[in-house]
């Protein structure tokens, strides 16, 4: 088997999706035999890059998977509230991670093989004062309900038992539970106490003098107050040592970090994060963190991820016959615009997740995916290449005029952009014109663009995020040495000589171009063709500001021996 299709086992299990070499490949939808589903990248027959799966005792899990196994970031969520979202190794906790009680408490720590192992810390729920659930609840493990063998798979069964609620996780909300108790108890004493002080002041003085001295009972250990910040340290999941971090001693660091306001806002949990503008939209807090538009960047790169997953993957799933004719595209397609709701909780249709609650907005899916298969990308590796684990980073040099910012796939292959609301709506005004053009000019080097997107928090008033998803022109197989920006004009254009020596990633400009570079006959008159065609198109869109994206690679000495034809240089028109 091998392509795209569907196939159902005599034990009653459903599979539709990618095959290769007649194994599971690719994007997927499988259905076990005992009501376990799972959803997303497969690779040689076994869950392999990010993918949601869902226990038939409604456990779940969405994240990175490596050969049947979790690995990389994910998010485990179980049937009795609680919930992990960190890193994975091997099908159990691994890394840097957050695991959330029932009640809302946090613990945010290091673990290893599963077990809670180094400096972590442990923040109080707004109901931790309050008496909870009998312990043995929150002691669950997901394999439990469930039936293994035959009915389920086996790497199911190696994440079942690897991410079973731990024994530790239990034991500590017990103590959470004792805490919250021994703090209204210590609360109750001390009223008595001085209720007992203020009677013995109004004695008279001679009944105090005389009376033998009682001996002192030795002070219980104080229990932390219920409400209190914890700092823990583990070792293999046993607790070594922990002491309260007062409210008092946050706001101090994070006034020095911060300033008063923020340091308030931060401490109780609400706010804005404060940061230090490096543009319009683009800032940066004092820990380094990068904000656009008053949101973390990593949590909108999260967000993003999660989104084209869905855009992408379920639609693939939906229909398995992707549109080859523009034809078949009408009006509706153009201005279709369908949205979805994201809750951190997860919902039937997407997956738990740690980012905050926002909603989805998806711009003309079905030509966007018309467009991605022109320029021969399939769902697949779309997906692989935006939505694995560490595939997009932050560039590091974001903003400039637009005040725009930009993501990078480790593969380089494509481009994330933010834009503005004026430029989404000139690029869906755009978009029957320019399908058109690419149909009818394969070759073209204006910019492909693969997706549009915006993402709008489900709570506040903090202001919407919108995205263009774009190949990345200089993506070769060649080390690209030096780049130009060519407006073929000479006001401001050109970059100082100590910055282009000091980063030669830099990208130059018109009159940083010293040399005349000669093209065979072919190319030559190919790309003059190409560039004629592709300045009318932007001069009947009414689009003058563009410019020739140049790059140039140079040849080792054996190289122009040995290749004669091709030059590798890389041209597009980049606006």
């Amino acid at each position: 088997m091998h392509g795209v299709g569907a196939f159902e086992a005599p034990d009653g299990s459903k599979y539709q999706g990618g095959w290769k070499d007649d194994l599971k490949h690719g994007l997927g939808k499988k259905v076990y035999a005992n009501g376990d589903t799972y959803e997303g990248l497969w690779a040689q027959g076994k869950p392999d890059g990010p993918g949601r799966y869902i226990w038939v005792d409604y456990n779940e899990y969405d994240g990175e998977w490596r050969q049947g196994r979790m690995s990389g970031q994910g998010t485990f969520v179980w049937k009795t509230g609680e919930r992990y979202d960190g890193e994975w190794k091997d099908g159990q906790e691994d890394g840097v991670g957050v695991f959330t009680f029932r009640d809302g408490s946090t613990y945010s720590g290091f673990w290893r093989s599963g077990k809670k192992h180094g400096v972590g810390i442990y923040r109080p729920g707004l109901s931790a004062s309050k008496s909870g659930t009998a312990a043995s609840d929150s002691k669950r493990s997901i394999g439990a309900s469930t039936t293994s063998g035959g009915n389920r798979p086996a790497f199911a069964d190696t994440a079942a038992a690897a991410a079973a609620l731990p024994d530790e996780a239990a034991a500590e909300y017990l103590q959470q539970q004792r805490t919250a108790q021994n703090g209204r108890s210590s609360a109750q004493k001390a009223a008595t106490d001085a209720a007992a002080v203020q009677g013995a002041a109004q004695q008279p003085a001679t009944q105090q003098q005389g009376q033998p001295e009682q001996p002192s009972q030795q002070p219980q250990q104080q229990q932390p107050p219920a409400d209190s910040i914890l700092v823990k340290e583990y070792r293999e999941g046993k607790l070594v040592r922990q002491f309260p971090l007062k409210t008092q001693m946050l706001a101090q660091v994070y006034s020095a970090l911060d300033g008063p306001a923020a340091a308030s806002a931060r401490t109780s949990g609400s706010g804005d994060r404060t940061a230090s503008s490096s543009g319009k939209n683009v800032a940066v807090t004092p820990l380094g963190e990068m904000v656009y538009k008053q949101r973390s960047a990593y949590e909108l790169l999260q967000q993003l991820q999660l989104g084209i997953r869905w855009s992408v993957a379920s639609r693939a799933l939906r229909d398995s016959q992707t549109t080859s004719d523009p034809g078949d595209l009408d009006a509706e397609d153009f201005t279709a615009t369908p949205k979805q709701d994201f809750p951190r909780s997860g919902s039937r249709v997407t997956p738990v997740h740690p980012a905050e609650d926002f909603v989805w907005k998806d711009y003309a899916p079905a030509v966007f995916r018309f467009l991605r298969h022109l320029s021969g990308t399939h769902p697949s590796a779309y997906v692989a290449s935006l939505c694995s684990d560490q595939s997009l980073r932050l560039l590091a040099c974001p903003g400039g005029r637009s005040g725009a910012m930009f993501y990078a796939t480790a593969d380089e292959r494509y481009i994330v952009k933010t834009v503005t609301k004026s430029e989404a709506r000139l690029l869906m005004q755009l978009l029957p014109s320019y399908m058109q053009h690419v149909v009818q000019q394969p070759g073209t080097l204006v910019t492909k663009f693969h997706g549009l997107h915006r993402i709008e928090p489900m709570q506040g008033n903090r202001r919407k995020v919108r995205f263009v998803v774009m190949s990345n022109t200089l993506c070769t197989g060649l080390p690209i040495h030096k780049r130009f920006d060519l407006k073929g004009s000479t006001a401001g254009r050109s970059t100082p000589a100590e910055a282009a020596e000091a980063n030669r990633q830099l990208v130059l400009k018109d009159l940083d171009l010293h040399h005349c570079y000669k093209l065979q006959d072919g190319i030559s008159g190919r790309l003059k063709a190409q560039i004629v065609a592709d300045t009318a198109f932007l001069c009947a869109a009414g689009i003058m500001d563009y410019s020739l994206l140049l790059g140039v690679h140079h040849k080792q000495p054996q190289q122009q021996q040995q290749q004669q034809n091709g030059d590798g240089r890389s041209f597009a028109l980049h606006d």
